[in-house]
Order: structure tokens, then C-alpha cells, then sequence
């Protein structure tokens, strides 16, 4: 285990089931690091090209299971990224295999505005539960008549960033773990909580949900909701 991760809170997305969706985490993550080395098997190249090519689908991939597991998902666009990012509440989830092979703290993370930018998005008026709001009156207010704080609080507020990261190259996955990170200034992420999902070491996988599985629950209710950005482009981020 990392020594940096230890004594750290276990992270808390403030969803139900969450071990479930750790286990599509792993599900997501796995399925792609197989399909490139696979693809990296095939292509007889020597180095990791092709493999390296694994972060244009973790988004996607991430993305695509928890909505097969009819999870409350929303997609983030970031900038003029060709990605788009899965949320989950207030939570912005972000999958990353740092190149290379290391693990997530070793290495920068901010190698681009895109990245750095993950912690300045706001939630949005518009997706605040507004049920019950009331003005400096206290007389409740319906949607067409949102009193001023409470898009002042969706102003004020931002995602939280959760890092899913992945150590692996075509060879073979060695762990991943996610926790909710802050960027430190030298650009690298700290963990603010932690947890292994995977490792080879110890084979570790979060504890099978059976005998109800997570789809078969009703999905667990979002606190915020982003509308999804319909624009396309081919920038990397």
C-alpha cells in the first residue's frame, strides 16, 4: 500500500451503494487496459504507442458501464477537450493512467489546462435541488421564481474531483485507486482520501454486491445535474 494513503478517510461520494459503483470502476477500468494491450499485442509494435493511447478511452468506457448499470450520470465536456467526463452527484470522476507505469502521485497531472482546470467547474443553478428554497422572507418560491442566494451558492460552489488512477502498461494492470484529490502547486495531485480498488499484489476487488446486484437497485438519486455539452471537437485535452 502507499504510505502516502495511509490514515487517510476512505473516500465518501455520498452515494448509495458504493461499493457497487467501485465495482464498475474496476469494471470500466479493466476493460480498457485489456482492449489496448490486446491491441498493443496485435499491432507487433515494439514500445508502448499504442497502448499509450489507453486515456482516449477511460472516459468513454467509464462513462458507458455506469450508464448500462442505469446510474444517474451526467457528462462534462471540459474545455475544447475530445472527452467528455462522467459526474456522478457533485462529484466529477476523473480515470487516468499516468504514463509510464507510475502511480498517480509520482508524476504531474497539470501537463495541460485542461487538467488543471478540473477543479474550478461549478455546479450550476439550474441543477440545485431548489424544493423547499425560500427567500429572505422565508416564503417558498417555485422554479420560476429562484431567490438570488440560492444562485449565489451554485457560484460559489465546484465539483469535487475524484482521481480514479490506474498503474499499468500493456504487460499488465498493477492497481488502481481513487480518492478525492486536491492539485498541489507543483502540479502533482494530493490525496485528500484514498482507497485501493485493485491491486495485483493482494487481487483485492471490491466485495461482489450479490445477491442483489447494483442494477437491479433503484439508482441512487443525483444532487446535481449537468447538461450534457452536444459540441464536438477533436482537441485533446
Amino acid at each position: 500500500m502507499d504510505p502516502s494513503a495511509h490514515g487517510l478517510a476512505l473516500p465518501d461520494l455520498g452515494v448509495e451503494n458504493q461499493p457497487g459503483l467501485a465495482a464498475l470502476v474496476v469494471e470500466a477500468m479493466c476493460g480498457a487496459h485489456e482492449n489496448l494491450a490486446a491491441a498493443q499485442l496485435r499491432s507487433q509494435q515494439s514500445g508502448e504507442g499504442v497502448y499509450a493511447q489507453v486515456w482516449r478511452s477511460l472516459c468513454r468506457d467509464l462513462a458507458k458501464t455506469l450508464s448500462s448499470a442505469r446510474y444517474d450520470l451526467q457528462l462534462l465536456k471540459p474545455g475544447h477537450a475530445s472527452y467528455r467526463i462522467p459526474v456522478v452527484g457533485d462529484v466529477l470522476l476523473f480515470p487516468w493512467r499516468p504514463a509510464g507505469g507510475h502511480r498517480a502521485t509520482e508524476v504531474s497531472f497539470s501537463n495541460s489546462a485542461t487538467r488543471s482546470g478540473l477543479w474550478s467547474h461549478p455546479t450550476l443553478p439550474g441543477m440545485l435541488d431548489i424544493a423547499g428554497a425560500t427567500t429572505d422572507n422565508d416564503d417558498p418560491v417555485d422554479a420560476d421564481g429562484i431567490p438570488p442566494e440560492v444562485f449565489e451558492e451554485a457560484r460559489q460552489r465546484h465539483l469535487r474531483v475524484v482521481i480514479i488512477a490506474m498503474t499499468a502498461d500493456s504487460q499488465r494492470l498493477r492497481s488502481i485507486e481513487w480518492g478525492e484529490a486536491a492539485l498541489e502547486s507543483d502540479g502533482h495531485l494530493k490525496w485528500i482520501s484514498h482507497e485501493f480498488l485493485f491491486s495485483e499484489k493482494s487481487t483485492s476487488r471490491p466485495a461482489d454486491t450479490s445477491p442483489e446486484s447494483f442494477n437491479e437497485g433503484a439508482p441512487p438519486p443525483s444532487r446535481v445535474r449537468l447538461r450534457e455539452d452536444k459540441t464536438r471537437s477533436d482537441a485533446n485535452g
